[in-house]
């Protein structure tokens, strides 16, 4: 078991614990479909966690080849395309899940600075929209794949001395594209395309809401203040976690327009996506005082109960 394998269970495992610790929270919360949406984004990055365990990749460039690796591919008796869709799902949840923070902040600004209520069929449409853009844009990626390279083309360039990794071996399945094609261009025009789409909404939505907070200051309840600075508290790391990982992502894309390639770039940027979730949780539970608050409580009861189960046992 090499380090990032280690990093990987320790990061599923966080992301679990506190996504879980979210998610229990929603009964404490009105029903309407920002906060909907906002939990929904929690069930999310559980989903996200799962699948970068199960469907853990590591994206390599071997010689001309763009090369996915799939590591735990060994155990499952995966087909082309079994593996194929696999990925799909990976890159459709990874790349939701920044969609997701964007459509969120959508939400809440519409629901303070324009004072429209968020319904039901909002939600719908938040989550249709989540997914809708991921899946065409991840299209491209499906038509790339190089059909006529065998599952073991990683071994195989492994074995050529092109590349050492403990993780690939005869068993390990890989997919592959020829680099500096056409097909491998367009599907990084879609991502960045898709990044910079969102990054903008990001930034000119939660500057706007932040704008609005400071001018209606003054007319709001010292309650309502409080609560707003804490919820834009929550949205401004769950708004950074996406820009923090967007940058060395669009600096890695950059790099494979060009020939500075960077060996084990997609690994790296994969392994620190797998960890946003957890900035997302942790801000949502740290910033908020009514889940401290609650959390607090539930520990106490815990630790009430667990006393009392001492002492009983004692007395028995």
């Amino acid at each position: 078991m090499n380090i990032t394998t280690i990093i990987n269970l320790m990061i599923f495992s966080v992301t679990i614990f506190l996504n879980i610790n979210c998610i229990s929270l929603y009964k404490y919360y009105p029903v309407n479909g920002y906060i909907a949406m906002l939990f929904t984004q929690f069930i999310f990055d559980s989903i996200f966690a799962s699948l970068s365990l199960i469907a853990r990749i590591e994206l390599i460039i071997l010689d001309k080849y763009f090369v996915i690796n799939l590591v735990y591919s060994y155990m499952y008796d995966l087909s082309y395309n079994g593996c194929m869709y696999m990925t799909l799902a990976w890159y459709i949840t990874c790349y939701a899940n920044i969609g997701l923070i964007a459509i969120i902040l959508v939400m809440r600004y519409f629901q303070i600075v324009k004072s429209k209520n968020m319904k039901f069929k909002h939600y719908i449409c938040g989550c249709i929209a989540t997914l809708m853009f991921p899946i065409i844009i991840n299209i491209n990626l499906y038509l790339a794949f190089d059909r006529s390279l065998p599952l073991d083309i990683a071994y195989q360039l492994k074995m050529n001395g092109t590349y050492e990794n403990d993780l690939i071996t005869t068993k390990t399945k890989s997919l592959a594209m020829i680099m500096h094609a056409w097909k491998f261009y367009n599907i990084l025009f879609g991502y960045m395309t898709y990044l910079f789409i969102n990054y903008g909404i990001v930034i000119f939505t939660y500057i706007t809401f932040t704008r609005f907070m400071k001018e209606n200051q003054s007319s709001m309840s010292s309650l309502t203040r409080q609560i707003n600075i804490e919820f834009n508290r929550i949205l401004l790391i769950q708004c950074g976690s996406p820009l923090l990982v967007g940058l060395p992502l669009v600096i890695y894309i950059i790099t494979l327009f060009t020939d500075a390639t960077w060996t084990d770039g997609g690994t790296v940027i994969i392994t620190i996506l797998t960890a946003t979730p957890i900035l997302n949780s942790a801000a949502f539970l740290c910033f908020s005082s009514k889940n401290r608050t609650i959390l607090k409580t539930r520990f106490a009861n815990m630790v009430n109960t667990f006393n009392v189960e001492c002492y009983k046992c004692k007395d028995n």
